[in-house]
């Protein structure tokens, strides 16, 4: 074979991209194999057709035509890249990035426009897709009412959000010359330190944690963090994540229901009143939980052979009394009552006393 019967068509239809020949009428002068398979039409269904009017959107055909004909009209350099939809035989549309130049006669005078387009649909709609996801994800940080820190490396902040900004009382930029470190109570680096390596070796795919960040003002922030990275190829970590919720009225809550339960379990050992603790199960049972000393002393017994034992267990006599389902509804509706006298005698305990019952974070006193 020789080189010379090899014709420049030859060369365009064994291309992989759409090579577009276009008159100055907008007519089709020249289309290669690849052109006719992406649009749907042969060979002799395209040729001598306007271009804009048959093979492009009508959204676009109007724009794109005065487009090209204000080019040529002005001679002006032509765009050499550009991106749009053509209509194929079956009415879909695909997206394609083209170049283009002009084609010049022998004088030198513009004759047509040639194009070479790469079908570009799916990675358009992959990058659409991307993006959508993007936008949506950005979103969410964005308005979350929990704080959120990418950082890359052990400590680097790369992002932060709103909520992490008003928690700490950092602008976006002074967070973004800040350390993870430089903002975590030194007490609790270590512990961030010790996460931070458990995600880089993949040793953890997650974990939720507890510390202390330092406010602006130097003030602390009780703070429970939810991490985790994400990898490269090799596994090597590329970004470290963090979301942050603060809890510090939780933690302040806690300390004060703490610091009320020791009060109360302080005067409860102190008073010279014998008392007991009931607690009422979700099954209706009654079971002795606590005492005092005074109630040992009283009753001349160990109380704490009783703990753990329904009412009628530890006190048999008291089954058929009523005061055990008076007990339960204390314990349950919160409510007081008061006995003036009740007798009892077992086992060597007896007495006369008078008891008043209340309902105490959750249990009967």
């Amino acid at each position: 074979m020789k080189l010379e019967s090899i014709t420049v068509q030859d060369l365009l239809n064994v291309a992989d991209f759409i090579y577009l020949a276009l008159d100055l009428n907008q007519e089709v002068v020249l289309i290669n194999r690849k052109g006719c398979e992406i649009l749907g039409y042969s060979e002799e269904e395209i040729l001598g057709k306007k271009w804009f009017d048959n093979f492009l959107p009508k959204r676009s055909a109007d724009e794109m035509r005065k487009l090209f004909k204000k080019r040529l009209k002005e001679k002006t350099v032509l765009k050499t890249t550009g991106i749009n939809p053509i209509l194929t035989k079956e009415g879909e549309e695909r997206i394609i990035g083209w170049q283009n130049t002009y084609i010049k006669d022998e004088e030198g005078n513009i004759s047509g426009v040639l194009s070479a387009g790469m079908d570009i649909t799916e990675e358009t709609m992959i990058r659409e897709d991307l993006k959508e996801r993007e936008g949506m994800l950005n979103s969410i940080i964005e308005n979350s009412p929990f704080g959120f820190v990418a950082f890359k490396g052990e400590d680097n902040i790369v992002i932060t959000n709103p909520s992490l900004e008003e928690m700490l009382g950092y602008t976006h930029k002074e967070l973004q010359e800040k350390t993870l470190n430089g903002i975590t109570h030194p007490e609790d680096r270590e512990i961030a330190i010790e996460m931070y390596k458990k995600a880089k070796a993949q040793e953890i795919i997650s974990a939720t944690y507890e510390k202390r960040y330092i406010r602006k003002d130097g003030s602390m922030v009780d703070a429970r963090i939810l991490t985790w990275g994400t990898y490269d190829d090799k596994g090597e970590m590329i970004y470290n994540f963090g979301t942050i919720e603060d809890i510090t009225a939780e933690k302040q809550a806690e300390k004060t229901i703490k610091e009320s339960e020791n009060k109360f379990q302080n005067i409860f050992d102190s008073s010279p009143f014998g008392m007991h603790q009931y607690e009422l199960k979700d099954d209706g049972k009654l079971i002795f939980s606590g005492f005092n000393k005074a109630a040992d002393e009283i009753l001349g017994v160990e109380n704490r052979n009783f703990l753990g034992k329904t009412c009628e267990e530890a006190f048999p006599d008291l089954s058929d009394s009523g005061i055990p389902q008076r007990y339960r509804e204390v314990a349950k509706e919160g409510i007081s009552w008061r006995t003036d006298q009740i007798g009892y005698d077992e086992g060597g305990i007896s007495g006369a006393f008078s008891q008043e019952h209340q309902k105490i974070n959750g249990k009967r006193r």
